[in-house]
């Protein structure tokens, strides 16, 4: 896991700090800092942060050895998941049949931690825009790329990709020395920085928010914010 920090100023991030993620209880005491020290935060998170309605009703009456009723893709997929594939073209993980789903608990759990540590209630928002308290979403750093057709294309995981990538986001914010060397060394804190943008989008009122039909899923499945 990667983490950063930044400010936005006018329609311009500033980043103030970006790092990757050591230990569980490292990321757990620098995000409860910024939280505190940087109130109100928009925390944004690359996993998902809930599971397919459908996929519960189904095994809350299974017996071993059934079959499972219902549609797969209804099952293993959210609301979310499915409107972003036919909007940007882009597939998420499905929470309910890949290893994501374990990722998904730890970033649920992380939120409890952090909701214990500061005594903030960090709710999961249903419209975008500027904020009052902190609040946490759900981000796809594949869907950031996917709105903006001059990004580079590529495996960030290489080296030379990410490094086209970082001069890519140095013209959309603001890269201290420390934060570009950071990215360099590790795609996951480039992936922290894709989060901010997806953030700012956030806050600037840009991102996709759930219909008044599909409010209900949102709430129950979660919401993954994109332009």
């Amino acid at each position: 896991m990667g983490l950063a920090l930044a400010r936005l100023d006018g329609e311009r991030l500033v980043v103030l700090e970006a790092l990757p993620g050591q230990s569980r209880e490292q990321i757990a005491d620098q995000l409860a800092d910024w939280l505190v020290s940087h109130p109100p935060l928009l925390l944004c998170l690359d996993a998902p942060l809930g599971w397919p309605a459908p996929l519960a009703e189904s095994l809350s009456t299974h017996l071993a050895g059934d079959a499972l009723p219902g549609d797969p893709d209804h099952l293993f997929s959210r609301l979310t998941d499915r409107e972003l594939r036919t909007r940007l073209g882009k597939r998420p993980l499905e929470v309910g049949a890949n290893f994501i789903a374990r990722t998904a608990r730890s970033a649920l759990a992380l939120l409890e931690d952090l909701r214990e540590r500061t005594g903030q209630a960090i709710p999961l928002p249903l419209q975008s825009g500027p904020l009052a308290e902190s609040m946490s979403v759900e981000v796809y750093p594949a869907g950031v790329l996917a709105t903006r057709p001059d990004a580079p294309a590529g495996d960030k995981r290489k080296a030379d990709v990410r490094e086209k990538l970082l001069e890519w986001l140095a013209e959309e914010m603001e890269l201290p020395k420390a934060t570009y060397e950071a990215a360099l060394a590790s795609d996951h804190v480039a992936d922290a920085l894709l989060c901010l943008l997806a953030g700012k989008d956030f806050l600037l009122g840009r991102a996709v928010a759930p219909g008044s039909h599909q409010i209900d899923a949102a709430r129950r499945e979660g919401w993954i914010w994109s332009v």
